[in-house]
């Protein structure tokens, strides 16, 4: 690790320690709790593969926590809850990136996308009425992101679904509620992200945005156990491999495999296995030759139809969501430029 990255590795972590103090002020004496219902692979007390908590783990003293509660007076904590990701997502690519870590920025094609157009991406594919007609019929859809950033957009979708529970039956059965905290959206939700930095802050965000169902839990009388909540199909990986030796923390000394996401690679990797009714995103722009972007894999990508090296990154982001897309009902909502359609490649779709 040469200066530089030595100095955005610190702003990283310096960041994230500021994030979560954020949060846990936030959610104030419900925040330990909440935590610890997550598996033991998303625990934020889990430190392992997660070399941007370990200066909050050390240093994040009650001296500080009291500061941050005596600020937390002019605090609404549920408009900043239902704001969190976006908040921060502002802060981060205008303020944190474009300030300290402009190479890391451009090398992954990360850019900041107003929420403006995150949510009106949204209104097109999953209207209010659609969502609660998912939960009358005791359904959840399968939602998929490959390109996460942040989570923007799989945060807007999760907002999105509490608030329709909010409107249907399901917000007095506490059974549902459950069900859905603990299993529905952890198994019905996926997304990867190659950048450890942006992985990391896209998991805590969706972790947030379950609070509301929590809190409703405790209104109706239930209370999660430590652990209750099934681990996040999220993966820090690369889309144009999914294996789990591109996983950016996979040790290459031992032969020990994370069977749970090698299975779930294994299913996102074959087309005909698994299907999606949103795919929502803004894929990376840039040429491949020029950027952080890796040799796909052929067995996922077509290379013949994509045309190789020179191709815009953003092609095999539109491939792997348009083959992952439920036949019958799926959508698919991408920020492209108009170039695509009088490409050789717009002839294969």
């Amino acid at each position: 690790m040469n200066v530089q990255e030595e100095e955005v590795y610190c702003l990283m972590t310096g960041f994230m320690t500021v994030y979560l103090c954020f949060i846990e002020n936030v959610l104030q004496q419900d925040f330990q709790h909440f935590i610890q219902l997550f598996s033991q692979h998303d625990s934020l007390l889990n430190l392992e593969n997660q070399p941007f908590l370990w200066f909050y783990a050390l240093h994040c003293s009650q001296d500080t926590m009291e500061i941050l509660k005596q600020i937390s007076v002019n605090i609404d904590q549920a408009f900043i809850l239902k704001h969190i990701d976006s908040i921060f997502s502002k802060f981060y690519t205008l303020y944190f990136l474009e300030a300290a870590a402009q190479k890391h920025q451009k090398d992954h094609g990360q850019y900041y996308t107003p929420q403006s157009v995150i949510q009106f991406m949204w209104d097109k594919c999953a209207s209010m009425p659609t969502l609660v007609q998912y939960l009358q019929r005791d359904q959840m859809p399968r939602v998929f992101d490959p390109c996460l950033g942040m989570g923007s957009f799989l945060c807007e979708f999760l907002t999105r679904f509490i608030k329709a529970c909010r409107f249907s039956i399901v917000w007095n059965d506490p059974d549902r509620l459950k069900s859905l905290i603990t299993q529905d959206i952890p198994n019905h939700v996926w997304g990867i992200e190659l950048d450890p930095f942006a992985y990391q802050l896209c998991k805590i965000n969706t972790m947030v945005q379950l609070f509301p169902l929590y809190e409703r839990l405790k209104e109706l009388g239930v209370k999660l156990e430590p652990a209750s909540i099934q681990r996040l199909r999220l993966f820090c990986n690369d889309s144009l491999k999914m294996r789990v030796d591109t996983n950016p923390f996979w040790d290459t000394n031992t032969s020990q495999v994370d069977l749970f996401e090698q299975n779930c690679l294994d299913l996102l990797r074959d087309a005909s296995q698994l299907k999606f009714d949103y795919i929502v995103t803004n894929p990376p722009y840039m040429i491949r030759k020029t950027g952080f972007i890796t040799q796909p894999d052929p067995a996922i990508y077509d290379e013949t139809k994509l045309g190789g090296r020179g191709s815009q990154a953003y092609l095999y982001f539109m491939w792997i969501a348009l083959q992952r897309c439920d036949d019958q009902k799926g959508q698919v909502c991408l920020i492209t430029p108009s170039q695509w359609t009088v490409l050789e490649f717009a002839q294969h779709l």
